[in-house]
């Protein structure tokens, strides 16, 4: 057996950006007869490509606006396309790689070359098979930079065509032509432009039109090696977003659209997490205007439970589990009455508001009620918030981790690509990691939104991803806890004897090691893993985050979560502060920057296989 180890803390960080001049070698290179013509960026090392700002035609057909492109060294091969299990692309991600397509070792200007490419999960896409014309066109100085100009014509292939009938997806047209700047003293692309003409019919037969155009250009270059200045960084990108968030307070509270509960809630956890005083006069009225609001949902609920707990959160505790203390001290929640009665009520309302037909929550128990509906996500959420009730010594709801581990067991992914998955790291006096894995391989299990996880090994696809296997791993860690802590009549109640508590373990301890194994294979910080890059992308890290926390991992299989993924979120917060589109983005960051979640008391133990 192999226990998800708590680990010392994570060490600080940098962030480098790409010289604004050339560097000796560069211009050895350039000058030379052949360029080296292979991207070559490390494994820890991150990319960021903004799309330049151009005009909006105000036109029903105008080009769609690019969106950001962005991956670790890990995640993009020599060639410039991506390696690994990072599936599915976007269109603007295989466009942008289109234009970043290179021969690979040494070449000539003038050099030109075919290569036929298949990209087989993209999303919300049938499978494209195109044929792409290239060549070393030039060289010439880019941003100041003496680059290698690489174009390129790209067209379906014969056999990619759609298939005779009504409703068959499949493509029609396209016609793709890209520029990039290669730096061969970087290794990297300095900027990406495509224009793209294309039509495909979807599988009711309509056909869809895109007709995309710009141009990237490579904004930021971070080094999760680096942490010291990294760290300055990151506390830096801290306090802007804490600004950034009082900025969008209003009337005392955070409204998200129509969720003022929840948003004020997540806002004020994140707050709080970044160590803004309970005291200060924007949280005490944020409490107050928000006590004053129905609960209508279960995440208001639940969220709400987790902000009152972190009004008592002391900084010695949160000292000790930020820096992955193996040994926290005993957590002190000392709730005024009024605070007290407040969570008791919430703790009520969401077992009253529990399913009538399976034992999981959904939005509101009305949505729930007469169809068996539920969803692994809110479930996660109210887990979360009974486990935070509990810490601050309000007495355990009956029925809860037999009930719902039930069904988190039976819905979660069944088989899997089979990966021994690291159970141990441990770091020596340099800073050197050594990691040790399980005995033999396990499938990768995950969890979707609220049906079967499956896989399917000869398309190599399924339909578990990201956020929604974090969600299914922090209910089950919870679940797990929940079980551990009960003792003699209780756990009885619970599992009926003793020896049925056991068989339930050993079943918790296997869905665990099947879900942190999906977690490690389809590990990514630059995207949803198996949705497209910057779906639910903040809510994801979020998640990712809390799984690591509350098993006290510092690496996910043999990467340091949190150095690498805070790169992207240093780059995609905005000048005024803010991530993404406001409240709820921010906080999700903020929460994943400052490691806001308590982590489990108890050691999960997991199975290997």
């Amino acid at each position: 057996m192999g226990c998800i180890r708590r680990a010392v803390a994570v060490a600080a960080g940098t962030v480098l950006m790409l010289a604004v001049a050339p560097g000796v070698a560069g211009q050895r290179q350039a000058g030379a007869d052949r360029v080296d013509l292979s991207w070559d960026v490390p494994h820890p090392v991150y990319l960021h490509y903004a799309p330049l700002e151009t005009p909006v035609l105000d036109t029903p057909d105008a080009p769609a606006p690019l969106g950001r492109y962005h991956f670790f060294g890990y995640e993009v091969d020599s060639f410039g396309f991506r390696a690994g299990p990072v599936q599915p692309l976007g269109l603007h991600e295989l466009l942008a790689a289109c234009a970043g397509s290179l021969p690979g070792g040494r070449h000539k200007i003038g050099h030109a070359w075919k290569r036929d490419h298949d990209f087989t999960h993209l999303v919300d896409l049938p499978p494209l098979a195109l044929a792409a014309d290239m060549q070393f066109a030039r060289l010439e100085d880019h941003e100041k930079i003496r680059c290698a100009v690489i174009t390129g014509t790209w067209t379906l292939r014969k056999q990619s065509t759609v298939a005779e009938g009504a409703g068959k997806a499949g493509w029609t047209a396209f016609t793709l032509t890209t520029t990039s700047w290669f730096d061969p003293a970087a290794r990297c692309a300095r900027g990406l432009r495509v224009m793209l003409d294309a039509e495909h019919r979807n599988a009711e037969g309509q056909m869809v039109s895109h007709r995309v155009t710009g141009q990237w250009r490579l904004a930021a270059r971070h080094d999760s090696r680096e942490t010291d200045m990294l760290n300055r960084q990151i506390a830096g990108a801290i306090a802007r977003g804490v600004d950034a968030l009082f900025a969008l307070q209003k009337d005392g509270l955070w409204p998200f659209y129509q969720h003022r509960r929840g948003g004020t809630a997540l806002a004020l956890s994140a707050l709080l997490a970044s160590d803004v005083s309970p005291t200060d006069p924007r949280i005490v009225q944020a409490f107050a205007a928000m006590k004053d609001l129905p609960v209508e949902t279960t995440y208001a609920a639940a969220i709400s439970i987790l902000a009152i707990e972190s009004k008592y959160i002391d900084a010695e505790e949160r000292k000790h589990y930020i820096a992955g203390a193996d040994d926290l001290p005993p957590p002190k929640r000392n709730l005024t009455p009024e605070d007290r009665a407040e969570m008791q009520r919430l703790v009520d309302w969401l077992m009253d508001n529990r399913n009538t037909d399976n034992p999981l929550w959904t939005y509101t128990k009305e949505r729930g009620a007469g169809g068996g509906k539920w969803c692994f996500s809110t479930t996660h959420y109210v887990m979360m918030g009974l486990a935070a009730a509990v810490r601050c010594g309000l007495k355990r709801p009956p029925n809860i981790p037999k009930s719902v581990s039930s069904y988190l067991l039976k819905y979660q992914q069944q088989n899997g690509p089979k990966h021994r998955r690291v159970v141990a790291a441990k770091v020596n006096a340099r800073g050197v990691p050594a990691f040790a894995r399980a005995a033999k391989p396990t499938d990768c299990r995950g969890w979707e939104y609220m049906t079967w996880g499956t896989w399917d090994e000869k398309a190599w696809t399924g339909t578990p991803y990201g956020s929604m296997t974090c969600a299914g791993l922090i209910t089950q860690m919870l679940c797990t806890e929940w079980g551990m802590a009960l003792q003699g009549p209780e756990l009885d109640a619970e599992f009926g004897s003793k020896a049925e508590y056991g068989k339930w373990n050993l079943l918790m301890q296997n869905s665990l090691e099947g879900g942190l194994t999906w977690l490690e294979y389809f590990y990514s910080v630059t995207r949803n893993p198996w949705r497209s890059q910057f779906h639910e992308y903040f809510y994801y890290l979020y998640s990712m985050e809390r799984v690591a926390m509350f098993a006290g991992m510092r690496y996910i299989g043999e990467h340091p979560w949190y150095h690498q993924g805070s790169c992207p979120l240093l780059a995609l917060q905005h000048d005024n502060g803010k991530w993404g589109d406001g409240v709820v983005e921010t906080s999700f960051a903020l929460l994943f920057l400052k490691k806001g979640t308590v982590p489990l008391r108890s050691r999960v133990v997991t199975g290997e296989g």
